[in-house]
């Protein structure tokens, strides 16, 4: 079994020696961590709406940061590319790309479905490979 590294400051539960009992605490695990991220998912929207309030209501002001007890909030403004479908939206962006080489425009991942579909359809792929990814699918009880 491979050794899992983690930082000192956690370490892995008790594994139970029967593999029964070691699902039965996967699952209470995982409702756990369901519960908590479930309530991290409520706060996370609180902040997120704080956020947009002080983006909408203070985009004339003229601040940078504001600090306060809890710490600074920094005004952060960035360009950011976005599909325009006036000027031809993906189309002309494929072309450009297709014309140039700037592959770099893209995110570099593979597209799981898209190689799944092919590999069905009995197609390889040039540059790409299967690898069986293994996972344990935990599946409440109805």
């Amino acid at each position: 079994m491979a050794k899992i590294e983690v930082p000192e400051s956690w370490q892995p539960p008790k594994m139970p020696v029967k593999l029964k009992d070691c699902i039965a605490l996967a699952f209470k695990t995982r409702a756990k961590r369901k519960k908590l991220e479930a309530e991290a998912e409520r706060v996370k929207k609180d902040e997120d709406a704080i956020k947009l309030y002080l983006v909408d209501h203070f985009k004339t002001d003229e601040f940078s940061a504001v600090k306060v007890s809890a710490g600074t909030a920094t005004k952060v403004a960035s360009e950011m590319p976005q599909i325009d479908l006036e000027s031809g939206g993906w189309g002309a962006l494929q072309k450009h790309i297709q014309k140039t080489g700037e592959f770099d425009l893209l995110e570099k991942r593979l597209g799981v479905l898209a190689a799944r579909e092919r590999w069905a359809a009995g197609q390889t792929i040039p540059g790409i490979k299967k690898f069986v990814k293994v996972e344990i699918k935990l599946s409440e009880a109805k």
